[in-house]
């Protein structure tokens, strides 16, 4: 009974695998197209901020030379001048709102030959102060006219442009400043409308004007991000970039504003263009696209369903079943049938007519299988199979086998010749291989005892080697300690000689206070002759002298009895240095002995060892030896084994060759 056979899963996987494809495919091209758009969009914005930027920077600039035109169109007028030369700020003031009022938002500067501000129209009130330091007026007095951009803490950022005042002669005699801030958002809205794209102008990293709203207000005071100001203010370089501004995204154009000397960064200009709403625009087509693919994938799955069922699935499943049929070997002529019911022209088709040949095949296979059988049934090795009804490798096949059967007949009728040969030479070699058995058995015997005798003399040869190693380090412990005796016995003859010199010296300063006691007593003795002829008035000095005297004396008996002590002693010393050279004497030829006996010792220790080592070599030897022979014994024995039962299996071989028919 076949199982039931579903192909569901592959044409799952099929439709699974041609719809994942569409998606794919669909998707890929909406995206790499919508991508591509996209770059396109973000390419032009790129180049609409940086056009923006550049009309920014093209603003400020025509802002300095307004105001170097300005400041020299001032400077040259002849009632200003004349009002400078004077001091009359009055009349200055006048004449600067003249042109001031021609000026929107400029702050106009007059100063006098010093730098002191005269007037200040638009701004702080400095009248009085000092700007002689300041970069455009100090150039102005110089006779230079100064344009660039300016910060400083009353006008902030600006642009401003500076021009000396001259009398008649063409001598200094102030400055003429005029300054356009860049807090004022009107050129800024004005850019805006023109192109579109938000501005904003940062001082250092502060953002001073923008046109970028919040809530109403413009964002002002705000800073600019760390890594644009990295790139902008610390590395002085241009930067184009997408940049998120209060949760928006632009693609932004940051550019340094230099001071006049061109070296410092004292701002940056900076022009967007919001991107946020492309981005969405972007997001959402995606959708719609993905969303339109994933139905056309549902609508080409519905069609290709019908499809796979009826061209693909049916087909298959007739021919798995006649492969799971080939498989359990269950082939009957439904088999057969089935597969001519399959009509496709295509793969499968072809799939079907192979596998109805194959079935046929195998049918005839399994009628000549049958035939085969009865040669194991009866041992009939004369029965033949006809290969010439099979095909390519079954023919083959067929083929083989009847060779093997052929082969079988010729080797078992040679076979039944030998095993009546063998027999008879089994039993012949049984009995030879019993008295062999025998033999290695004796001889094992003989060789264990031998091996045991020799164990018995390499123990004692162990154990005298042993004992002699044990001997020898005794015995170098003892030429160790005597070697360490006479060592210390120079060491005290050393000693007792520097006691001995040390006591003749010190009975050479005894024998010296002897002296001086000796002659302390004359003197005393003089003293006394003298004391006696002064009479009472040296009475006194007698005493001292008796005094004298008597301690002269007792010093001279304590020198004479330490000398003989210490002679006592010095002979003492020098028998003792008698007995400890003798001592030292005996110790050398101790110490001589000691090393001749430990070198004998030795060389006893080195030849036992020797023989140990070769006892040892000849117990190995005869291990060997026993090893061999007990595997020869057992060889012998495991041979008389294997002969008795190749003889009862040439027997029984012969009985079972007698069954077959040859």
């Amino acid at each position: 009974m076949l199982k039931k056979i579903h192909l569901d899963k592959l044409s799952i996987q099929m439709l699974i695998f041609i719809s994942v494809l569409i998606f794919a495919s669909v998707a890929l091209t909406a995206v790499l197209s919508i991508r591509s758009m996209y770059d396109v969009v973000g390419s032009i914005k790129q180049s609409e901020v940086q056009s923006s930027l550049s009309l920014l920077s093209h603003e400020i600039s025509d802002m300095a030379d307004s105001s170097k035109k300005n400041s020299v169109l001032i400077a040259s007028d002849g009632q200003l001048v004349s009002a400078v030369l004077y001091g009359d700020a009055t009349a200055v003031t006048q004449r600067a709102a003249a042109f001031s009022g021609a000026l929107q938002n400029a702050c106009v500067t007059v100063t006098d030959r010093y730098g002191t501000v005269l007037v200040r129209l638009q701004g702080a009130d400095v009248s009085g102060d000092s700007l002689a330091e300041q970069a455009d007026i100090k150039a102005a007095l110089a006779g230079e006219t100064y344009s660039g951009v300016r910060s400083d803490e009353t006008l902030g950022l600006s642009v401003v442009s500076a021009a000396p005042v001259t009398d008649n002669s063409g001598a200094v005699i102030g400055a003429v400043s005029v300054a356009f801030p860049l807090t004022d958002t009107t050129f800024l809205d004005q850019l805006k409308t023109v192109s579109n794209n938000d501005y904003t102008i940062f001082s250092g990293d502060v953002r001073i004007n923008t046109t970028i709203m919040q809530n109403g207000k413009r964002v002002i005071g705000t800073k600019l991000s760390a890594a644009v100001a990295d790139v902008v203010i610390t590395n002085k370089r241009s930067y184009i970039g997408k940049t998120a501004i209060l949760g928006e995204n632009y693609v932004t154009a940051y550019q340094p504003i230099f001071a006049a000397d061109g070296s410092t960064v004292l701002g940056v200009l900076f022009s967007g263009a919001k991107v946020t709403d492309i981005e969405q625009s972007y997001a959402s087509n995606l959708r719609s696209i993905i969303l339109g693919a994933l139905a056309l994938v549902v609508v080409f799955d519905v069609i290709a369903f019908f499809l796979v069922d009826r061209k693909i699935k049916r087909p298959l499943c007739t021919v798995v079943q006649a492969a799971q049929a080939i498989e359990t070997g269950s082939i009957d002529p439904a088999v057969t049938v089935s597969l001519a019911s399959v009509r496709s022209q295509n793969e499968i088709g072809s799939l079907a007519r192979s596998m109805e040949k194959a079935v046929g095949s195998i049918e005839r296979i399994a009628r000549d299988t049958a035939s085969l059988e009865a040669v194991v049934e009866t041992n009939n090795l004369c029965i033949r199979v006809d290969a010439t009804a099979h095909q390519g490798i079954y023919k083959k096949i067929m083929e083989i086998v009847s060779k093997l059967v052929l082969q079988l007949h010729g080797t078992v009728s040679n076979i039944s010749v030998i095993a009546e040969q063998v027999s008879s030479g089994a039993q012949h070699l049984s009995d030879g291989s019993q008295a062999l058995s025998r033999g290695a058995t004796e001889q094992s015997g003989a060789i264990d005892e031998l091996f045991e005798s020799v164990t018995n003399v390499a123990d004692k040869a162990y154990r005298n080697a042993e004992n002699g190693a044990r001997a020898t380090e005794y015995m170098n412990e003892a030429a160790e300690s005597v070697s360490e005796s006479n060592s210390f016995m120079k060491q005290l003859l050393q000693a007792m000689g520097a006691i001995n010199t040390s006591s003749e010296k010190i009975s050479s300063i005894i024998k010296i206070i002897d002296d001086i006691s000796f002659q302390t007593n004359i003197l005393a003795l003089n003293a006394a002759v003298e004391a006696a002829r002064a009479g009472a008035a040296g009475k006194g000095f007698s005493v001292v002298a008796d005094e004298v005297r008597m301690l002269a004396s007792r010093s001279a008996d304590a020198a004479k009895q330490t000398d003989e002590l210490i002679s006592n002693t010095i002979n003492t010393i020098r028998q003792g240095t008698k007995l400890a050279n003798a001592t030292a004497d005996t110790l050398n030829t101790v110490d001589e002995k000691a090393t001749l006996a430990q070198e004998m010792n030795a060389d006893i220790t080195a030849a036992s060892n020797e023989q140990a080592s070769a006892i040892l070599e000849i117990k190995q030897r005869l291990n060997a030896i026993s090893s061999v022979v007990q595997n020869n014994t057992a060889t012998a024995e495991e041979s008389a084994s294997i002969s008795q039962e190749l003889y009862a299996q040439s027997a029984s071989l012969y009985n079972e060759i007698k069954k077959y028919k040859i």
